[in-house]
């Protein structure tokens, strides 16, 4: 990749794989000018960036989920026996309508 001076106009070549953050500082050599390079970054590692923010995303969903969960089966446990007492009677009574052999 290269990069120009915008004081002196020289040109440097940088290697990409040092290019790892968003803004990079640089000092130019011939004229000792000091300024900052915005890096583009390309399509995928931009959309690898977005994928790793939502697997944050996705973890802290799940958990939510897991704790919501929880907190309703310690809450409405009684609630949950008169559903399973309801369920066991339909099904009893489905039992008696249709015989099988």
């Amino acid at each position: 990749m290269n990069i120009k001076c915008p004081n002196c106009e020289t040109i440097f070549e940088v290697k990409d794989f040092s290019l790892k953050q968003d803004v990079i500082n640089f000092k130019c050599s011939v004229c000792s000018n000091r300024w900052k390079h915005k890096v583009k970054v390309n399509a995928y590692e931009n959309n690898e960036r977005e994928n790793r923010l939502s697997y944050k995303q996705l973890i802290f969903f799940n958990f939510f989920l897991i704790i919501l969960f929880l907190s309703l089966t310690i809450l409405l446990n009684e609630d949950f026996m008169y559903i399973d007492n309801y369920l066991q009677n339909f099904y009893n009574f489905i039992d008696d309508l249709v015989p099988i052999k």
